[in-house]
């Protein structure tokens, strides 16, 4: 994610599936004034990128970004397995197949961690609403649009604060849970030069939320209004009332410039 934290990111941990809620993603899309066409989308496993592309009518281009070695080949896995399946019984037999017994290893063997295969396709489909891997209308919706993806293995500060990168919403998920805290204004100002939205979420493994709000008002973004319904439905990370080992509390924010 962050240069500081690749060796974390690249090595302890791997999305094999998103822990956040694409619903609300999808939903806080809706709420902009324009459909963005150049979106920039933090990486992880891919899924929620690949979801929000329905939400997307003018879409030019959309860049998927992480700074972790095995996210970035994960991600390029999943982009294939789009382009060979053709319904989403195929989909979720390839993850059943191919990725669950990576996924069993990864958290049986180096966390401890037990997830039955019946329980991370719920997860998929009712906490975080991946809608692809289950219904055929978002699938065939994401096929036309797969050669749109720019594929970026960078930190995604670095990224944003590129002179001449062309963007018009920023989805951050928990960066600043991690983002070293004076980087933040130099992103922020980035991300409001473009006149971008921003996406993000604050959760309590964040060391001073306090200093986000103040790099984020310095330079002229606010709070969405609907800020709050978005965190009210949110069942992924960041929910308030989710009491699961990978969950932290905290909150969605909508960032619109002034």
């Amino acid at each position: 994610m962050t240069k500081t934290n690749s060796k974390q990111w690249g090595d302890k941990s791997r999305f094999y599936i998103p822990n956040e809620d694409a619903r609300t993603v999808r939903a806080a899309l809706n709420l902009l004034d324009a459909s963005p066409r150049r979106p920039v989308f933090v990486g992880g496993s891919g899924m929620v990128l690949l979801d929000a592309l329905s939400e997307l009518p003018r879409l030019e281009e959309i860049a998927f970004v992480d700074i972790s070695e095995f996210q970035v080949a994960y991600f390029k896995s999943l982009l294939l397995a789009l382009k060979g399946c053709s319904t989403p019984s195929a989909l979720t037999g390839w993850f059943s197949e191919i990725i669950y017994p990576q996924l069993h290893y990864h958290f049986s063997k180096g966390r401890g961690h037990e997830y039955p295969l019946e329980g991370v396709l719920q997860a998929l489909k009712e906490l975080f609403h991946i809608r692809f891997f289950f219904e055929e209308e978002p699938l065939d919706g994401i096929k036309p649009l797969l050669g749109r993806i720019r594929v970026h293995e960078q930190d995604i500060a670095a990224f944003l604060t590129e002179p001449a990168r062309d963007y018009d919403f920023a989805y951050l998920s928990n960066v600043p849970d991690y983002l070293p805290q004076e980087r933040l204004p130099d992103l922020f100002a980035a991300c409001r030069l473009r006149g971008a939205p921003v996406y993000l979420l604050l959760t309590e493994a964040c060391p001073d939320a306090g200093k986000v709000r103040a790099a984020w008002e310095r330079v002229g973004y606010r709070e969405h209004p609907a800020t709050g319904d978005l965190t009210e439905q949110n069942s992924g990370l960041g929910a308030f009332n989710l009491k699961r080992v990978w969950n932290r509390r905290g909150r969605v924010v909508l960032l619109m410039p002034c």
